[in-house]
């Protein structure tokens, strides 16, 4: 009887200390990583929870990421257009100057290269790239899209970039709504062409004709940058959202697995002492003899 008894207290004790050391080394395994979730049994519900939070976050970065490229090629859009605009008001200055008789055929003359310089200007933003990619080109964004004559060689493609889930906003526009909107119309090319042409040849009336063509370039090209504004305003405010949601996110994840680092810890410290009182008092009551129960 005696032999069992101590058999017994030997394995009771043992299962104490094992169930000690257990808990010491899953607190330590916790506070490696400072989570108080670290395998999907410790918490199903909460793992749960928490996988489908970090995949929003991952989906949300993307979308960022996005967004970022989308903003960037908005404002490639709107800087060009900017250009485009000062070329077109600086050729109506030109114009109206040249419109009257007070200058003769010599001055005329004279200014010609001016807009010559400028029609160059105008096809080099035409020919804008951003990377190694042309912005004016549609979706046939590696082809020049313009040449010397100004005539479009790339497509009417709209290219869109999905800033958030369901949302896709346009980030580009395609040289022919930009430069020549219809065959008809003699656009951007056509209109300084004119110009050059009515000053070579001194004709007034010729000057003043264009005068009207440019006002609705003009107007035409501000209306697109107002699209673009629109756009890049849209896209500016989702990623600001998409921060905010990133943060409560972030937050929410953080509640779900993270571990409380001075409870943890306070944990660890209360079972050590356990541990250590388990070791004294099993070592004392293992050291027991018949003696001792005899007295």
């Amino acid at each position: 009887m005696t032999r069992v008894s101590e058999n017994s207290m030997s394995a009771t004790v043992a299962r104490s200390l094992d169930r000690t050391k257990s808990r010491i080394d899953d607190l330590r395994r916790k506070g490696a990583v400072l989570k108080e979730v670290t395998r999907p049994s410790e918490g199903p519900v909460r793992s749960v929870e928490a996988l489908r939070v970090s995949t929003a976050l991952l989906d949300n970065r993307q979308y960022l990421r996005n967004a970022d490229h989308a903003m960037l090629a908005l404002t490639t859009s709107d800087k060009a257009l900017e250009r485009l605009t000062g070329i077109l008001q600086k050729a109506k200055e030109i114009a109206v100057s040249q419109s009257s008789d007070l200058h003769g055929a010599d001055v005329r003359r004279g200014v010609v290269e001016e807009v010559v310089q400028m029609r160059h200007e105008a096809l080099a933003v035409a020919n804008a790239r951003m990377g190694r990619r042309y912005v004016f080109a549609g979706r046939r964004s590696l082809t020049r899209p313009f040449g010397p004559d100004g005539a479009y060689q790339g497509d009417e493609g709209r290219i869109e970039v999905e800033v958030a889930r369901g949302l896709s906003v346009p980030v580009n526009l395609h040289g022919r709504e930009v430069f020549a909107p219809s065959p008809g119309d003699g656009g951007v090319f056509g209109t300084l062409d004119a110009l050059a042409r009515a000053l070579v040849e001194n004709d007034t009336r010729a000057v003043q004709a264009v005068l009207e063509p440019l006002d609705a370039e003009a107007n035409r090209i501000i209306t697109l940058r107002a699209r673009v504004g629109s756009v890049a305003d849209t896209v500016r405010k989702t990623g600001e959202g998409l921060k905010t949601d990133n943060v409560f996110k972030e937050e929410r994840r953080g509640a779900l697995v993270d571990a409380d680092v001075a409870r943890l810890f306070s944990d660890i410290t209360r079972h050590q002492d356990v541990l250590e009182a388990s070791y004294r008092s099993s070592r004392a009551a293992l050291d027991q003899n018949l003696f001792d129960f005899i007295r």
